[in-house]
């Protein structure tokens, strides 16, 4: 949590999202905690998924949402963090076609669509070198700490 609430918009809004979401689960709210965890996927971070597969399995018992209700609250989500936000986009950046933001982000990096080529290349196309001269330069005396720590073991 301390990293996400300085870090950048998607990781803050995902991690509100998450916290929301399991106090209305662990409330027995499950719509609202589904509804929360939606946005936090949708909207902030797609690895969150994980965390609301529990709560959705959950929900799907008769006595909590059952199936009828998982699919309104996803049809919902969907539309208040898909839809809405992709004419919003679509209409600040004058596009012809909806944009989104996390649809392409899914799509450049898991089904490698757009690019320079084939798709994700932003990662592993520098020298060994570059990401020496990073570490060394980012974590100065820890990094050469870290390397010697190898060798100390073995003495």
């Amino acid at each position: 949590m301390w990293h996400a609430s300085v870090a950048t918009l998607p990781s803050t809004l995902c991690m509100y999202a998450v916290l929301v979401g399991f106090a209305a689960y662990l409330r027995g709210r499950v719509g609202v905690g589904l509804w929360c965890g939606s946005m936090a996927v949708l909207l902030g971070m797609p690895p969150a998924a994980p965390l609301f597969v529990p709560m959705g399995l959950m929900a799907l018992r008769p006595s909590s949402l059952g199936l009828l209700g998982v699919i309104k609250v996803a049809t919902q989500a969907v539309v208040a963090f898909v839809v809405l936000p992709s004419c919003v986009d679509c209409w600040y950046y004058g596009t012809s076609r909806p944009v989104w933001t996390m649809g392409n982000h899914l799509l450049y990096n898991v089904f490698s669509v757009g690019g320079g080529g084939a798709g994700a290349d932003l990662y592993g196309t520098e020298p060994w070198t570059f990401y020496a001269k990073n570490l060394i330069l980012n974590f100065n005396l820890v990094a050469v700490l870290a390397c010697m720590s190898g060798t100390m073991l073995l003495l």
